[in-house]
């Protein structure tokens, strides 16, 4: 079994280096690039900002559009998606404009209004993953009950209401 589980973790790190992978040729397109692709908004200017409740409002560029979704994050930056930026939850138009909520963003100035983009951010889950496959190996109940699911070693009798 733990040759198995190590195998599970092995795999589970590769995607995740894979997928930074991806989204550093993703980051380091030009931006005209990323914008057209629908994963990144351009020439962004900053119409207000609520140090209290640490939202930013844009005035976004009408012409523009990308994929994002409320709530998912993203990262703020002059365009430099793997330098210095800031990890922000998109919030989506508001009363305000377009808004992200900045938790890093406490006590920082925003000296420059115009030029901010924001980037797809990477999710990565691995270490939630890696910490259940270690669970796995280490519990009676995930040594008996779902390794031999996992790894389709389970009797034929088994009902799948019972590992709901």
């Amino acid at each position: 079994m733990r040759a198995e589980l190590s195998q599970l973790a092995d795999e589970v790190r590769e995607e995740r280096q894979l997928l930074f992978e991806k989204m550093q040729r993703q980051w380091d397109r030009p931006l005209p690039e990323r914008v057209d692709s629908g994963r990144a908004l351009s020439r962004l200017v900053i119409s207000d900002i609520d140090h209290e409740k640490r939202l930013i409002h844009f005035s976004p560029p009408r012409e523009d559009f990308a994929f994002f979704t409320e709530n998912q994050r993203l990262r703020l930056s002059q365009n430099d998606p793997t330098g210095v930026f800031f990890r922000v939850n998109f919030l989506g138009l508001t009363d305000k404009g377009l808004s992200v909520y900045c938790p890093g963003c406490d006590d920082l100035a925003f000296t420059t209004k115009s030029g901010w983009v924001l980037d797809e951010e990477l999710i990565d889950v691995s270490d939630f993953y890696l910490r259940a496959i270690t669970a796995l190996g280490e519990q009676a109940h995930g040594r008996e009950k779902v390794f031999p699911v996992l790894f389709g070693e389970a009797d034929s009798e088994i009902v799948a209401e019972t590992y709901e």
